[in-house]
């Protein structure tokens, strides 16, 4: 991958037990990187998860059609229509747009239900507001580009979960 304005390349990238391969025209570049990697990990000690380990292609790799037949043992080969998440960025070559904030949203709604159902106090309730309800969604929502009537509808579900409804308490309070 060219860095913008400067003449360095990237074609590895590693974050906590992350490692992002980019390979440009020449696929055979895939053995030689697989090569590196049972190296570093021989020096190491570092074991692959073969488990957890993909292989996408995208841009004109992307179809099958496209490339040719390559053999790399355990690892999964994606389809072109599979969709990844690296570093908590949604990746594939049709990734809907509303993937990654459906998933949020419903991950925000099941703590919300958990929070109404449970036997908490208002003071429980309005801690666990702040801390982590508004903690799911910050990163997010500083991340993506949401509508007005959006955040509305979640600042609705944030106080009712705090107050459980009970009209008696106000915002203003």
């Amino acid at each position: 991958v060219q860095l913008p304005f400067t003449d360095q390349t990237i074609k590895l990238k590693q974050y906590a037990d992350d490692t992002t391969f980019m390979i440009g025209d020449d696929l055979n570049d895939i053995y030689k990187y697989l090569d590196i990697m049972n190296t570093f990990c021989e020096a190491s000690g570092m074991v692959i998860n073969y488990n957890k380990t993909d292989l996408m292609f995208i841009g004109k790799w992307a179809h099958e059609a496209n490339r040719p037949a390559i053999n790399l043992g355990r690892i999964n080969i994606l389809s072109q229509y599979e969709v990844i998440r690296y570093l908590g960025v949604m990746v594939g070559n049709y990734v809907p747009k509303d993937l990654a904030w459906l998933r949020i949203k419903n991950n925000f709604t099941q703590s919300v239900d958990k929070l109404l159902n449970g036997p908490h106090t208002l003071l429980e309730r309005i801690l666990v507001g702040n801390s982590v309800l508004l903690g799911k969604l910050i990163y997010p929502l500083t991340h993506s580009r949401v509508t007005m009537p959006t955040l509305i509808k979640l600042d609705k579900k944030i106080f009712k979960g705090i107050t459980k409804g009970n009209k008696l308490i106000s915002k203003n309070t």
